[in-house]
């Protein structure tokens, strides 16, 4: 069903991730010029007639850049829960979210709507454990170590050994000695 853009509404509550990449919306703005929409963004009816976006954040943006009016989309029903629950498997499965990301999600889910970090497993297919990994990342890593692991230039498994040290400077030495992608 194709629905207007301006109909669409941006809620951070039900999306895995809000980071907009400006360099992948241009280069889906030239695909989307050239060859259409592939694939429909998914949404879910909000009221007065508008959607809430759940997946396809980026091809919304492209759209709006190109000035359409309009764009194909699959209407779904689910609840806050369920529609952040399908955004984040949907990112997860594109391989489109870091591991800090992927926390940022998670802790939406658990802070958000109460889930606990079992229940954030078995709605995403996941283990407990990595549930856990990316919560100690988040909440126990300096922002420069976030940085470094968000830019890829660092491993999960060196960040998740660092959240193992309490202090600061030395989880960042600690990255900077047992890492190799950053120097």
């Amino acid at each position: 069903m194709r629905i207007p853009l301006d109909s669409i509404i941006i809620n951070d509550k039900i999306l895995a991730r809000i980071k907009i990449d400006d360099e992948f919306v241009n280069e889906l703005k030239e695909s989307m010029k050239e060859i259409g929409l592939l694939t429909p963004i998914i949404v879910r009816p909000a009221k007065d007639g508008k959607y809430k976006i759940i997946d396809g954040l980026h091809r919304y943006a492209a759209a709006k850049k190109l000035g359409w009016k309009d764009i194909e989309a699959n209407i779904v029903n689910l609840n806050d829960v369920d529609a952040l629950v399908y955004s984040i498997t949907n990112n997860i499965q594109r391989k489109q979210m870091d591991p800090i990301d992927e926390a940022q999600a998670i802790l939406k889910l658990i802070n958000n709507y109460g889930l606990s970090e079992t229940d954030v497993a078995k709605k995403l297919g996941k283990s407990t454990a990595w549930v856990s990994q990316r919560i100690a990342v988040a909440l126990k890593l300096p922002d420069e170590v976030k940085k470094l692991l968000e830019e890829g230039k660092i491993s999960l498994s060196i960040a998740v050994l660092a959240t193992r040290i309490a202090d600061k400077e030395k989880q960042i030495k600690f990255v900077r000695k047992h890492d190799r992608k950053i120097f």
